[in-house]
């Protein structure tokens, strides 16, 4: 499949899906090397978790390793707990689908404050003004290989590829090609 060019839909027409779940919608492109998936709506739990599960299943549907989780557009905001319980919730997940005999996902998760908070004062303390990724490490601590950020180029640069559509809003300096 061509750069730019979304996965088929159930009926088998060419196109983006888009799917609401509680008040989260997905819209999921996929490129040659990556899943883009953009969530919308406002933050719930339930939301994310089913969001996530439509995300592997993607994932192992079309054979991609590399997912591009896009939360900017996404309202409200994500108690401590509701980060931790999500985290937890995608790691274990992911890390059945593996035990299973899938390949392993590499993930970014590109959104802005609330839902990826600022840095804690702890952490500012230590000069780190970067996002706090409390919600990073429960997923690294239970194997999952994936990385926050606000920052487009961090996202794009981080999972290797290159944009497959310039209006997504992706722009950045990748050095490296889509593979």
């Amino acid at each position: 499949m061509e750069p730019g060019k979304s996965h088929a839909r159930a009926d088998g027409s060419a196109g983006a899906t888009t799917g609401a779940v509680m008040n989260v919608s997905l819209r999921i492109e996929r490129a040659q090397a990556y899943l883009y998936a953009i969530v919308t709506g406002v933050f719930s739990l339930a939301g994310a978790r089913r969001v996530s599960l439509r995300i592997l299943g993607t994932c192992a549907e079309h054979g991609l390793g590399k997912v591009l989780i896009d939360i900017r557009a996404l309202q409200g905001t994500m108690s401590t707990l509701d980060d931790f319980e999500w985290a937890a919730f995608l790691a274990a997940e992911h890390g059945r689908r593996v035990a299973e005999g899938l390949p392993p996902l590499r993930f970014v998760i590109l959104g802005n404050r609330p839902l990826l908070r600022p840095a804690s004062p702890v952490a500012k303390a230590a000069g780190d003004v970067a996002e706090d990724r409390f919600g990073e490490n429960v997923m690294v601590n239970r194997g999952l290989d994936v990385r926050s950020t606000t920052e487009p180029g961090q996202a794009i640069d981080w999972l290797g590829i290159r944009p497959a559509r310039e209006d997504l809003g992706l722009q950045g300096a990748s050095r490296h090609p889509e593979a």
